[in-house]
């Protein structure tokens, strides 16, 4: 989220499109990396 912004604010100017992306991209990071624990924890 915080990356999206830096982007949104100094790089491109495209508000709000590089926080949204920047959430959904860790959203999914964290989604997988809790599913990647998980399947360790079970074996």
């Amino acid at each position: 989220g915080g990356l999206g912004w830096v982007v949104d604010t100094y790089l491109l100017d495209s508000n709000p499109w590089g926080l949204v992306a920047g959430l959904g991209l860790g959203a999914a990071a964290g989604i997988r990396n809790a599913y990647r624990s998980a399947q360790r924890w079970q074996s």
